[in-house]
């Protein structure tokens, strides 16, 4: 993790920009020019970080955003299917099964990374949300659009199968009919009807976006890190769980809650009719 001159060097070299700043981590796609896609640089760099987010005492809320007017357009496609030249000829055709090892390590793996988190992840959406980018920001805890955001899964119009999630994101998300809509006619969805369809937390004007991610970040910044990172987990895995499976995870993760820092801060303050001063642990 890094900050100034280094995160310039960083993001310029792996499309991300990695930043600490306390208690947040902030990562921002940095391709600008390219529609912020992911390269394979990108998704090394985005796993190492949430990696090392998992690991850290002192980052309590992760914020995901992007330079210029588009949050993601999906994978480089461009870069990874580019013509060979005489300089670089063409390889061996690969084995069966090289694309599913690959994508499982590579995309997806960053896909089960987010989701699986035990910290928030905030995410303002501006411009096109594509392909896998359309994944990273519903897959994020708290979306914040902005009224110029798309949400698009293109991959049939491209001639292939869609990934990073979108078969079991969407249909949880919006339903069936509706994720057929966006999945199978590939047919992009806006800022207002994404919002009616409850794809996202909410969304505001292009020039209050910023702002409002900041205020939601510091939120969960200063909130019982521990508590909210076990009801994360939960909330996930409870949309597969019968209720008795259910109710026996929430008796666990409560037992482990109870053991905080924060819940004695939470009781005194409730005591003392007071704010309460959470402080992660």
């Amino acid at each position: 993790m890094t900050d100034g001159d280094t995160a310039v060097e960083t993001a310029a070299a792996t499309g991300l920009r990695v930043v600490q700043d306390g208690a947040v981590l902030r990562l921002t796609l940095a391709r600008e020019k390219a529609g912020n896609t992911l390269a394979g640089t990108t998704v090394v760099a985005l796993r190492q970080a949430l990696a090392e987010a998992a690991a850290s005492e002192e980052i309590r809320v992760v914020a995901l955003t992007a330079v210029g007017k588009n949050f993601c357009t999906g994978m480089d496609l461009i870069e990874s299917n580019a013509p060979r030249t005489p300089d670089a000829p063409r390889p061996a055709r690969p084995r069966a099964g090289n694309h599913q090892r690959r994508i499982n390590l590579g995309p997806h793996e960053l896909v089960r990374a987010l989701t699986e988190l035990q910290l928030p992840v905030v995410v303002g959406v501006r411009g096109w949300a594509a392909g896998i980018g359309n994944s990273l920001a519903l897959l994020s805890d708290y979306i914040v659009a902005s009224e110029t955001a798309k949400f698009w899964t293109p991959f049939v119009g491209r001639g292939f199968t869609p990934d990073s999630g979108s078969t079991w994101l969407l249909p949880r998300l919006i339903g069936l009919p509706r994720a057929k809509q966006m999945v199978m006619l590939g047919k992009p969805v806006d800022a207002e009807r994404a919002e009616r369809w409850g794809m996202v937390t909410e969304v505001v004007p292009d020039d209050v976006l910023d702002r409002r991610v900041e205020e939601v970040v510091q939120e969960f910044a200063a909130a019982a890190t521990v508590s909210v990172g076990l009801a994360k987990v939960m909330l996930h895995r409870h949309l597969d769980a019968d209720l008795g499976q259910a109710l026996t995870e929430e008796a666990l993760m409560e037992e482990v809650s109870l053991r905080t820092a924060d819940f004695k801060e939470g009781i005194a303050s409730l005591r003392e009719r007071r704010p309460a001063r959470f402080e992660g642990r």
